[in-house]
């Protein structure tokens, strides 16, 4: 074998080089090693997903028509936990002889998941195809698995393939087997869609569940391990860590992990779940991660395009495709029927974490855009969209107030704070109110203050809560004497104290200013109301034409301001007056009256029925019923009225209004007692007396707002200038005067004063309240007195001859004016001396 020369060049594969060779098989490289059982341990034990776990081991069978299953749902709410779950089964039960392919796309703190280049790399590794025989592109990659897939199941039976936390569809699509035994099962925070593939959705736990997830049963209350289960969202990745903390610390039981757990800031950290959430929230677009973070200011339940795009300061047509984009990632919820979306509690939690990111001017001009675009929504809307959006509209006031933006409180709250008043629901407009009064100062709107504080304290009457009530109208003075002005609206309620007491005397007195009051401003609603109240006074006196007179008058008032409220009240004392005022609820008796016109009173109170349903308030409306029942009983309807109460209990049953069904209730025993039911009638009777015996302060609904304290009762520097300043100045001039010019300009300045004052009140209380023969006399009187005064200053300024005479009209002249400057002046006195009032009226 001297002298063989041997040469190689190019590539070969499988080469041997010997002396001498017998025979040689060429074989294949060996196969690089295969990874089938890649399937990671169990979590932990599944509890409250049977139904799921049932679905999911039936798309796993070999007989099911789909081969890929898909398992969605939010972070934290146990979709890898079911799918493991599902693929231990499967396994075991030995429907994949050939194996599990494992692969988790983002596992949590990852910086990226794999491309679908990648993935199908790392399936074919595990399948024992080396790396550098693989294709380099997607498509000869997909259809290598595939074949890959089919050759194992020739050889060895069917595959599992689990992908735990897709990203995509393209990565569903690349992995799904062929037809046939093999499976593919995904879980995914985004609803992923591929033909042949079912999806499974995942929703938390229900209540009884998530407290078996906790676990401890007789260690810790029912009540504390309900509300850590609320307070984890009910998700099983949440509560598992939860129930960690519990059993660590047995002895202490669930005191401390409350106190953790109710501090929002701290929850997520406490539990461990923002790394779950940061896996999607680093995946969205920046402009649709930008939108998540503004969405924290939400302070609603439902999200929709239009506050969407309020906050986000970007066109709605923009904002309603993010939402849906926020939706397929499980950052936001279906929400209702008309296309609203929602946030989880955790991830709203998560959101208003993340707003950190957005710099602060940038989150107050988002919060000023919603807080617009509500009050422009909430100033047009009916009471449906009030009804519906009322907790939002309450949290819009609350963060109105605690950024800052008080002069978005007024025209948010207002049309709010109006509803809630015709709805009976007190407490709520209570707490609006309160947030609304806390603006009004911060702004220094003492007007706005005064108005509030005297609503605050009609809704505390309401609720046969007095001393707060007297609390209100106590500020409502101090607030009225430091701007100057007459505390004139709280005759309106001094009146109705004075009524319900019986003293007449007195609440005339008071109705009679509210009348004067409501004719100097315009206001035809206070001035229906007051005349109303002014002829109860005059009804419950036995003077029932001036009644009725009072009652006209009212009811025209009512129209001309569309007061349909108002209206109603009026009608319903009409028909009061028809059967018999003094002797309501019951027929007049007595020799010589006149019979009841039930006729007269069933028109009246099916007027008054009519304009509560208008109103919309439901006092009103239980008042009207209640009305009608009367009227219905004497006009022999009995099983009719006996409805009408009952209708008129259940309502104010369902406002929480204890002396309203205490009414009904009394007058249902009454009509009762008329048609001989004596035993349903002392079953009313004695539920109306059990109504009485709470309806004291321990009866009052629980959660009613104290009052808010107003602001310093100190006077303005126009009124100190008005009450000390202006007289000094007058004084010195007047000295001036007869220094100067002698007795006549003084004389002459008086008459011109006293011509400007007569010409004020005039204009200010004579000319609204002209009507008939009378009317007119005094006004004609009037305007002799201000001839009067006009000729005395002119005489007295260029006829100095005349000083007698002129003097003889003066003091003629101005006894009027005296008589108006010592009414104001002890108007004046009984307003500055307000903080002295004694504590009931």
């Amino acid at each position: 074998m001297s002298g063989t020369h041997n040469e190689f060049s190019g590539t070969a594969h499988h080469v041997v080089q010997a002396g001498s060779v017998g025979s040689v098989h060429f074989h294949g490289q060996p196969s690089a090693v295969q990874a089938l059982d890649s399937l990671p341990p169990r979590h932990r034990p599944l509890v409250g997903r049977d139904a799921e776990l049932t679905a999911a081991l039936r798309a796993l069978e070999p007989r099911s028509e789909r081969t890929g299953l898909a398992v969605i749902g939010s972070p934290g709410v146990g979709k890898t936990a079911l799918a493991l779950e599902a693929a231990h089964r499967a396994v075991a039960e030995r429907r994949f002889r050939g194996g599990v392919l494992y692969a988790d796309l983002g596992t949590r703190g990852a910086e990226r998941s794999p491309t679908t280049e990648e993935l199908l790399g790392e399936l074919l590794r595990m399948l024992g195809i080396p790396g550098d025989q693989l294709p380099t592109h997607r498509i000869g990659l997909t259809a290598l698995l595939r074949t890959e897939l089919v050759r194992q199941g020739e050889r060895r039976g069917a595959v599992l393939v689990v992908l735990d936390n897709a990203s995509d569809d393209t990565q569903l699509a690349a992995c799904l087997p062929p037809e046939g035994t093999h499976r593919l099962l995904v879980t995914s925070r985004m609803p992923l869609e591929a033909p042949g593939t079912a999806v499974l959705r995942l929703t938390p736990l229900s209540a009884e569940d998530a407290r078996t997830v906790l676990g401890l049963p007789g260690t810790v209350p029912n009540a504390e391990l309900d509300e850590v289960a609320r307070l984890c969202g009910r998700l099983p990745l949440a509560l598992s860590i939860a129930a960690a903390r519990l059993r660590e610390d047995q002895e202490a039981g669930a005191g401390l992990l409350l106190a953790a757990l109710r501090t929002e800031s701290t929850r997520l950290a406490e539990l461990g779940l923002e790394p779950a959430f940061d896996v999607s929230y680093h995946a969205l677009p920046p402009a649709d991660a930008r939108l998540f973070r503004l969405l924290g200011l939400h302070p609603g339940t439902f999200l929709d395009a239009a506050s969407a795009a309020a906050l986000s300061g970007r066109p709605e047509s923009e904002t309603g495709p993010a939402l849906r984009r926020l939706r397929r990632a499980h950052l936001l919820e279906p929400g209702d029927a008309h296309g609203r979306v929602r946030f989880h509690d955790l991830t709203r939690l998560y959101a208003r974490e993340r707003l950190a990111d957005e710099p602060e001017p940038e989150r107050r001009a988002a919060l000023d855009r919603f807080l617009t675009h509500c009050a422009q929504r909430a100033a047009g809307a009916d009471d449906e969209w009030l009804a519906q959006e009322r907790r939002m509209l309450a949290s819009a006031v609350d963060a109105a107030v605690g950024a800052g933006l008080y002069e978005r409180v007024e025209p948010l709250a207002a049309p709010l704070a109006r509803f809630l008043v015709r709805q009976a629901r007190t407490v709520e407009a209570l707490r609006l109110l309160r947030e609304m009064v806390i603006a009004a100062q911060s702004q220094r709107d003492l007007a706005g203050e005064a108005d509030l504080f005297l609503t605050m304290g009609g809704q505390y009457a309401a609720l046969d809560d007095d001393e707060r009530a007297w609390v209100c109208l106590r500020a409502y003075y101090r607030l009225q004497t430091r701007r100057g002005v007459s505390a004139t609206f709280a005759h309106e309620q001094l009146g109705t104290v004075a009524l319900n007491r019986e003293d007449y005397k007195s609440a005339a007195r008071h109705f009679r200013r509210a009348v004067k009051a409501s004719n100097r401003l315009g206001d035809q609603r206070r001035l229906a109301v007051a005349l109303d109240h002014l002829g109860e006074v005059h009804a419950h006196l036995g003077r029932d034409a001036e009644a009725l007179h009072m009652f006209q008058r009212a009811l025209a008032a009512a129209h001309e301001a569309a007061a349909p409220d108002a209206a109603c009240l009026v009608h319903i004392d009409l028909a009061k007056l028809a059967q018999g005022y003094g002797s309501w609820p019951l027929p007049r008796d007595a020799e010589g009256e006149p019979p009841p016109d039930w006729e007269s009173a069933r028109f009246h109170t099916s007027q008054a029925l009519d304009m509560a349903h208008r109103s919309g308030d439901v006092r009103v409306v239980i008042g009207a019923l209640i009305a009608s029942s009367v009227a219905l009983n004497g006009a022999g309807d009995g099983e009719q009225a006996i409805t009408t109460t009952r209708r008129a209990a259940g309502l104010a049953r369902e406002h929480r209004l204890p002396h309203a069904e205490m009414a009904a209730l009394v007058q249902e025993s009454s009509i009762l007692e008329g048609l001989g039911r004596d035993d349903e009638a002392r079953e009313r009777l004695a539920a109306a007396e059990a109504l009485e015996d709470g309806a004291g302060t321990g009866g009052l609904p629980p959660g009613i707002p104290e009052p808010p304290p107003p602001s310093p009762a100190r006077l303005d520097r126009h009124v100190v200038l008005r009450s000390l300043l202006f007289p000094a100045f007058g004084v010195v001039i007047a000295l001036a005067a007869i220094a100067l010019r002698g007795w006549s300009w003084l004389w002459g300045g008086y008459g011109v004063l006293m011509t400007a004052a007569l010409w004020g009140h005039y204009d200010q209380a004579v000319k609204p309240t002209v009507e008939g023969f009378w009317g007119r006399a005094k006004e004609i009187l009037w305007g002799l007195a201000l001839l009067a005064a006009v000729w005395v200053a002119c005489v007295a300024v260029f006829v100095e001859t005349a000083l007698d005479a002129v003097l003889w009209w003066c003091v003629a002249g101005s006894i009027p004016f005296a008589h108006l400057w010592l009414k104001s002046v002890w108007q004046r006195r009984e307003e500055l001396r307000v903080s002295h009032l004694p504590g009931d009226i």
